[in-house]
């Protein structure tokens, strides 16, 4: 709360903006289905919707507590599907609007040792893929898929060292990726070429060589 405050602050001094925050635990459901309901109590229809919040778990799938696989299960699918229903839902019903879900590289393969946030992540990108044919026309939704950028996620997974010479890209660079591709009325976004390249290859290369790859990669 007091780094959104901040940014609040600092938007309104160098833009001229008026920002509102709310600072809500979006794992919890109720807190998720309260936030909407103030939302709308408000009567702000967003003009953009920007699913950003998540986390990964660097560690063998069975060796990670259950209750932290629950955690990012309903932060990083069911906050992304609800807020994309709910709030998508009244986009479409003023006729505009713009939805980003961020999703990752790592939705396009299995990835040993970190194998739920990956497949949390091809969950986001084929639901938002469908959404954006049922809302087209009307919102545009868009499947941002970053691959490795400089913020804390890295940190937050327990992966600090493991990428430290990997070219990774920068949150802004990434950010104006998924504004320009959302302008373009694009459902999918991978930024960066190298990202592509690698996206491409994992689409083509047969399963059994992008798993080996991955574990790799991954593997603690």
């Amino acid at each position: 709360g007091d780094r959104l405050n901040a940014l609040a602050e600092r938007l309104v001094k160098e833009r001229g903006v008026a920002v509102a925050v709310d600072v809500v635990d979006l794992s919890s459901p109720d807190a998720l289905d309260g936030w909407i309901a103030a939302v709308r109590a408000a009567g702000r229809t967003p003009e953009w919707l920007v699913n950003n919040a998540g986390f990964g778990a660097h560690a063998a799938i069975c060796e990670t507590p259950t209750a932290k696989l629950r955690e990012m299960t309903r932060l990083n699918v069911e906050a992304v599907v609800v807020a994309s229903r709910e709030l998508g839902a009244d986009m479409a019903a003023a006729g505009r609007g713009r939805i980003v879900n961020v999703a990752s590289t790592a939705a396009f393969q299995p990835v040993p040792w970190f194998g739920a946030y990956a497949a949390t992540k091809s969950h986001v990108l084929h639901f938002t893929e469908a959404l954006a044919v049922e809302l087209k026309g009307r919102v545009v939704v868009t499947a941002l898929c970053p691959g490795q950028t400089r913020t804390e996620f890295v940190g937050s997974a327990n992966m600090d060292g493991r990428f430290d010479r990997a070219p990774a890209m920068e949150a802004l660079a990434v950010a104006k990726a998924g504004i320009a591709a959302s302008d373009r009325g694009a459902s999918l976004c991978v930024p960066g070429a190298l990202n592509k390249f690698q996206t491409f290859l994992s689409m083509k290369a047969p399963r059994s060589l992008v798993r080996f790859a991955a574990t790799r990669l991954f593997r603690r």
